[in-house]
């Protein structure tokens, strides 16, 4: 009952959360700089739309204004980080990324499947869930303040743990243990030498049992392991998992995910550190 009671009453510094909302809007925000392709990606390639646009019969609009809806989106991220009209911003953001990164997606889908591309799903469930959380009424920094929640950063956190869920959850429900028997990641690696030259696969493809032990902890770590995210005592052991998971994706197969979605869930975790850093640097600062 105490544990119950915690989870619901026990309050954390809304420093944290104002943090944790900036660098996450921030990475978010300079992702889609680096990143033009995503404006203009979809008018140079076939279009197919994502289910969820089909079924609220939403057409590809013209590069003009998709442009348009970069600057919205781009401008509303900002503002948001900067705790301006937070609810408002956050809405907006939800709003914008959903629509311009579902026409990007578009572009990436295939008219033989209902498969969407989920790298930036997170992104748009954590933007989603910012809108129901009271702390997200903060607009400053405020180390008197204590109104974020436990169960608002445990919620946000959950957030990230069933993404990596999912992705196991498909691999299995589409293939079952067939997914870790070795050749399927070899398969993967074939192909990605095949058409792309890469050299970094072939350490991999003439072992079969470091194939299946791979696939093996692929599995693990994306159905079990990453929970561990939800305990503070075993966050970042998970995280710098997840960081080399992601760096052997980008190395073997050249699919980026550090940067699209791994940085700004990240930021939930780096907060309270970095949070703690600028404390300790206000209060050097202010000493006689």
């Amino acid at each position: 009952m105490n544990l119950i009671n915690r989870f619901f009453t026990h309050k954390l510094s809304t420093d944290q959360f104002f943090v944790f909302r900036f660098l996450f809007c921030a990475s978010v925000l300079i992702y889609l700089l680096m990143n033009w392709f995503y404006v203009t990606g979809p008018y140079g390639a076939n279009y197919n739309p994502i289910p969820l646009f089909e079924l609220f019969s939403i057409e590809q609009w013209s590069l003009g204004v998709n442009k348009l809806l970069f600057v919205l989106l781009c401008v509303s991220l900002c503002l948001l980080a900067f705790g301006r009209v937070p609810r408002i911003f956050t809405a907006l953001s939800a709003i914008f990324f959903f629509l311009f990164m579902g026409n990007y997606l578009g572009s990436m889908k295939s008219p033989n499947s209902n498969y969407v591309w989920h790298s930036h799903n997170m992104i748009l469930y954590i933007l989603l869930a910012l809108n129901f959380l009271p702390v997200n009424k903060v607009k400053t920094l405020s180390s008197q303040s204590k109104e974020y929640f436990l169960w608002e950063l445990v919620l946000l956190k959950l957030i990230v743990c069933t993404g990596y869920f999912g992705s196991a959850f498909i691999k299995l429900k589409t293939s079952g243990l067939d997914w870790m028997d070795g050749y399927t990641l070899q398969a993967y690696f074939i192909q990605k030498h095949i058409l792309t030259g890469n050299t970094f696969v072939l350490n991999f493809v003439d072992s079969l049992s470091l194939l299946v032990a791979i696939s093996w902890l692929t599995i693990m770590l994306e159905l079990i392991l990453c929970f561990g995210l939800l305990f503070k005592k075993t966050e970042f052991y998970v995280l710098g998992l997840l960081f080399g998971f992601h760096l052997m994706i980008l190395l073997t197969l050249d699919i980026n995910f550090i940067n699209s979605h791994f940085i700004p869930i990240s930021t939930l975790f780096l907060a309270r550190p970095v949070q703690g850093a600028i404390k300790r640097r206000i209060s050097q600062t202010s000493l006689p």
